[in-house]
């Protein structure tokens, strides 16, 4: 908070309430940037060979962009197994169309 106030950054208080508002974001990511970028030079003076930070939690980390994988393999199915999977498969092909609140006990 002092860092940030120091920079010119202004703050409000709730009067009801403990709570305190940052009002510039843009000045409070450039002063969390800039400690990470000393944290992380010290950590490679350290010998460290890979240091990496994002903000913002796991939405905008690399991991976020991974998405599911599914087996390329093609296995011979009884046509019976087939025919359900099928079933299955068109049953949520409906459900997906349909926004969850109209879905009725049945289709749950």
């Amino acid at each position: 908070m002092e860092a940030y106030e120091q920079a010119g950054g202004s703050v409000a208080s709730d009067l009801f309430q403990e709570v305190t508002y940052l009002n510039d974001p843009e000045l409070l990511k450039s002063l969390a940037e800039a400690k990470i970028e000393r944290l992380v030079a010290e950590k490679k003076v350290e010998g460290w060979k890979w240091v990496e930070y994002t903000f913002g939690g796991f939405w905008s980390s690399p991991f976020a962009s991974m998405r599911r994988v599914e087996p390329e393999i093609e296995v011979d199915l009884p046509e019976a197994l087939s025919a359900r999977l099928a079933e299955i498969d068109a049953r949520l092909n409906v459900l997906n169309e349909k926004p969850m609140p109209e879905w009725t006990e049945e289709e749950d």
